[in-house]
């Protein structure tokens, strides 16, 4: 395996890129000297701007259905998931997994299997067949009789189906032995197995035929075996099939909520929707991954379902999409009882069309695997390039690798979308000396490159921030380098899809982190800064994004996200006040931010989104540009609560309300019409009308309604005007200084009117730069 150090530039913090309005093409400047228009602009007050975005609905686990999935293209093991019990079945046998409540400190199967089966003096063959699965049913069909599962939300009912007897017909004795940490003791005639906050019970064995003959029976217990006994002459007199079913499920004594969801979200441009994953507590040592398909407006699409459910213990979900295939891949840390081995599993969801497909789970880095490396992979993270040409496009999975007796190192696998490897080998991001951890990696928005960061504890203990891109062949374009390798502690980075800004030939990512001064004390602050995939500009500039926000001092902030929609960036974060995390009201916060030259401005500062009800932790956050490539400014925010659920905004950008304000004062009954928003990088379109001959618009500042010299009706309210051609599409540019400047919109006509019998006027728009 390739080995690295930490190796590279170190850059300059103040690298400078043009001047503020040197991005701006001639034409789109109102027709007005760039000179003038920045003097007129930066003489104007920036308004203040407050969002007020709704959170959807919040979202919860699968309940109410049951759930069945053969997880595993190369096993036979069908897993079936109520409310409150999960359970397999195989040829062996059935595990039963009751539901305790998120605290129970881990999970108590049961395990079933057939010891014997005799028909008066003869043995029956129990040679299993394949196990198959239909509805709520699992069938497990045996030389001589069939052993069947049926499902509901509370309960799993076991049955054994005779559909064929011996002539000479006898008493029917089942034995199953029984696997468990669980004391099993007998009840009036039923079983109950006894854990530490509920129990399983084995109960209500009722023994009928085809005609309807039904007879209740007693079920024995005995030396660790379960004993089914179905006396003769039932036997003797049944119409077949002759059917002995007992009854399994879960009483809960206690059961408590979980604080951390951890979702995760992604965008498939091909139609239209996301998918939210996150984790849901079975046990302290068991976790399972629930997904739910959105519109684009965050309203769930169906039901929710799981993409594991599995005793394997799922940790830190992430998603992203790639685009060409409609497919989603959705990866986490795995174990069993949250102890070593640690691997890094995945499952692929296909969404193209009308078509939705989940495919089997498939390991991405495990030893046990070909070509797999000995030791724990933790913490994955997967970016995906949206590309959706002919060229290489791939998802990258990035995760923390601890080789035997060793620390941690950063590697990265690259799976193409039918689940194959694009390269034979891991791709060593970084392996030294230091411990290397929790890595993030961007979306590669169409240029082959992915951005990834990750925090590294070296000498001292603080945590320091690292960088590196990788391009299309897996091989780092930019070697790694320090953002932050300072005496503070440094956790948390996350890294955006990069933006491609006006006047740069290269690509530009924001990484957000969290920083606590003192070594692993609570005291949080946000910082940034921004990278570029450019290996002689690797890093433009670093910000304390606290202070930039204004987060109030009384206020600690934690978590933040971060991604871009092509040209800026939108962070959002958690804030306690006066608390460490998990101790006090966790608020939930999102701002828009831009890199301006080696600045970053703040456009959109600590919009609220969640201040109220149940806590919020551990936000992320998608830019539907990230995975479609277009001009949109929309993004997708989750995050989860202490209520065990996860909870789904919309942002778009900018804050919400009119984006134009229309002023009385026109005369004649002339026309005006726009379409558009006034944001950077969006473009508005404004009309004239009428049927005069010589139309035309002005363009400038606000300014007081006044009249139009001799003509008191007329009234004009633009300072600083230009005049251009009717219909003008005005892109607006890309200068985040101006975001919070008002610009407004007038239209004339000669040819007929009030003023002079020649001129006519329109009302005045107003609009405020985003």
């Amino acid at each position: 395996m390739l080995r690295s150090g930490l190796s590279g530039p170190t850059p300059c913090a103040n690298e400078s890129h043009g001047s503020l309005f040197g991005s701006w093409p001639t034409p789109a400047v109102l027709g007005m000297p760039t000179k003038s228009l920045a003097i007129a602009l930066l003489a104007m007050p920036l308004a203040a701007h407050v969002i007020a975005q709704e959170a959807r609905p919040p979202i919860a686990a699968p309940q109410g259905a049951v759930h069945l999935d053969r997880p595993r293209a190369e096993e036979s093991t069908i897993w079936v998931r109520g409310d409150r019990y999960k359970a397999s079945v195989d040829a062996n046998g059935c595990t039963f997994v009751p539901f305790l409540g998120a605290e129970a400190e881990r999970n108590f199967p049961l395990h079933l299997s057939l010891a014997s089966m005799r028909i008066g003096e003869t043995s029956l063959d129990l040679t299993p067949r394949d196990v198959q699965a239909a509805g709520e049913r699992i069938t497990v069909p045996r030389a001589d009789c069939t052993e069947v599962y049926d499902a509901t939300t509370a309960q799993l009912r076991q049955s054994f189906v005779f559909e064929r007897l011996p002539a000479a017909r006898g008493a029917i004795d089942i034995v199953l032995n029984v696997t468990s940490e669980l004391t099993g003791t007998v009840d009036g005639g039923n079983l109950s197995f006894a854990g530490p906050r509920g129990d399983v019970y084995y109960r209500d064995l009722v023994v009928f035929d085809a005609a309807g003959q039904r007879r209740e029976l007693p079920i024995v217990w005995d030396d660790g075996r379960i004993h089914l006994h179905v006396p003769a002459d039932f036997v003797a007199n049944a119409r077949l099939p002759l059917v002995v079913d007992p009854l399994l499920g879960t009483r809960i004594i206690a059961s408590a909520p979980d604080q951390r969801m951890e979702p995760d979200v992604a965008y498939n441009a091909l139609v239209d929707e996301y998918l939210v994953v996150w984790r849901v507590p079975f046990s302290a040592t068991d976790w399972d991954v629930a997904a739910v398909r959105t519109d684009s407006s965050f309203n769930p699409i169906g039901a929710a379902f799981w993409i594991d459910f599995t005793g394997i213990n799922w940790g830190t979900p992430r998603v992203a999409c790639k685009t060409r295939e409609g497919m989603f891949l959705v990866v986490a840390q795995a174990n069993v009882n949250n102890v070593s081995p640690h691997w890094i599993t995945s499952r692929r969801y296909e969404a193209i069309g009308s078509y939705r497909f989940l495919h089997p789970q498939q390991d991405v880095e495990r030893q046990t695997m070909s070509g797999g490396l000995p030791g724990d992979s933790m913490r994955p993270d997967v970016g995906a390039d949206p590309w959706q040409g002919i060229g290489p496009a791939y998802f990258t999975v990035v995760y923390e690798y601890h080789p035997p007796g060793g620390n941690g190192d950063i590697l990265a696998r690259h799976l193409q979308a039918d689940g194959s490897w694009v390269f034979a080998t891991v791709s060593a991001i970084n392996v030294g000396t230091f411990d290397d951890q929790s890595p993030s990696v961007s979306k590669s928005a169409g240029s082959g490159r992915f951005g990834i960061v990750w925090h590294q504890y070296g000498a001292g203990g603080g945590g320091n921030i690292v960088a590196t891109v990788i391009d299309s062949n897996g091989q780092q374009s930019v070697p790694t380098y320090f953002l932050d390798s300072s005496t503070n502690d440094d956790t948390r980075p996350r890294i955006s899809t990069p933006a491609q800004l006006p006047g740069t030939s290269w690509r530009t990512f924001l990484v957000t982190w969290q920083r606590n001064y003192d070594p692993f004390s609570n005291y949080g602050r946000l910082h940034a800064a921004a990278i570029t995939d450019n290996p002689n500009v690797p890093l433009i500039n670093r910000w304390d994004l606290s202070s930039l926000l204004g987060v109030p001092a009384n206020r600690m902030a934690y978590e933040p996200a971060v991604d871009s929609d092509g040209l800026r960036f939108v962070v959002t974060h958690t804030e306690v006040q006066n608390a460490a995390p998990g101790q006090g009201r966790n608020d939930l916060f999102v701002s828009t931010v831009a890199v301006d030259g080696s600045q970053l401005l703040a456009n959109e500062s600590r919009g609220p989104l969640w201040t109220t009800g149940p806590s919020a932790f551990s936000p992320s956050i998608c830019s539907q540009f990230g995975s479609s490539l277009g001009n949109s400014r929309t993004y997708g925010i989750v995050s989860g609560t202490n209520a065990i659920s996860v909870v789904g905004y919309i942002y778009n950008g900018t804050q919400s309300g009119a984006v134009v304000s229309t002023r009385s004062g026109g005369c004649g009954g002339l026309p005006i019409t726009y379409s558009g928003r006034p944001t950077l990088g969006d473009s508005m379109h404004f009309t004239v009308g009428g049927s005069d001959p010589f139309r035309a618009l002005m363009l400038g500042f606000p300014a007081p309604m006044a009249p139009l010299g001799v003509c008191t009706s007329c009234y004009f309210g633009i300072a600083n005007a230009v005049t251009v051609p009717t219909p003008y599409h005005w892109p607006v540019p890309y200068v985040p200084a101006m975001v919070g400047v008002t610009l407004s919109a007038q239209g004339f006509s000669v040819g007929s009117g009030p003023c002079l019998g020649q001129l006519k006027l329109t009302d005045a728009l107003d609009f405020t730069l985003r």
